[in-house]
């Protein structure tokens, strides 16, 4: 059997989280089905175990919905879009209190394993959960990263969760991942159509699509102009 280096991850709308009505991720991904949590599936043949969730979740229309998806696990909570900007607040409820800040499309911010997270101003973004935390997690504000440049690529980096690392890069040239990424690594496309291909492989990913690309050979992405992308890895 070929072992094949990019692999699309299927989608599944939460069936408990869909909406009568429009959602933010209808409009973000052209779909119809009214979700508003989208979850991203591992193909059995790229399994690492513990294999982190990842969901695309609209608040709008519930802002309890991520304390419900994040009372188990530790997560990441990665901001793509606000409705109203100033009314745009995270709050962790945890043991050791609760506390309230503001943030902003392009933030992250940690959230313990066993807290919950509450969003206000109508956000949509990207869902981490990550199962097995080594170490405790102290309650932090959001980060907006920390930004380098590979040639005319920027890369902005944020706090890590235990092993599972979180980039956005804003790409307006070729970038071959495999020089920055030894694991795997998921590509999440965040704005733009883009091309991502190996010497052998290539398909083209859309805004809200996801891919499980193995950097053991090139793997390159060619932005249509301008195109920013969330990478995960663990």
């Amino acid at each position: 059997m070929i072992q094949r280096s990019l692999r699309l991850l299927p989608t599944v709308p939460d069936a408990s989280t869909v909406s009568e009505s429009t959602t933010l991720i209808d409009r973000y991904t052209g779909r119809d089905d009214h979700a508003t949590c989208l979850r991203y599936v591992f193909p059995e043949q790229v399994h690492q175990s513990p294999n982190p969730g990842i969901m695309l979740v609209d608040t709008s229309m519930d802002e309890h919905v991520l304390s419900r998806l994040t009372s188990i696990d530790a997560s990441i909570w990665h901001v793509v879009w606000v409705r109203d900007e100033a009314k745009a607040t995270a709050t962790i409820d945890a043991s050791e209190g609760t506390s309230m800040w503001p943030i902003a499309p392009g933030d992250s911010i940690r959230v313990p394993s066993g807290a919950g997270l509450q969003i206000t101003g109508g956000q949509l973004g990207v869902l981490i959960t990550v199962p097995t935390p080594h170490a405790p997690l102290a309650l932090a504000s959001p980060a907006h990263g920390v930004d380098d440049f590979h040639e005319h690529n920027r890369r902005t980096t944020y706090p890590t969760l235990d092993s599972t690392a979180t980039h956005r890069r804003k790409i307006t040239q070729p970038l071959d991942l495999s020089r920055h990424h030894d694991n795997p690594v998921i590509v999440f496309s965040l704005a733009g159509d883009l091309a991502i291909a190996t010497p052998t492989e290539s398909l083209t990913l859309r805004r809200g699509e996801a891919v499980i690309a193995k950097t053991d050979r090139p793997v390159t992405i060619y932005p249509a102009g301008l195109s920013y992308v969330y990478t995960i890895t663990w």
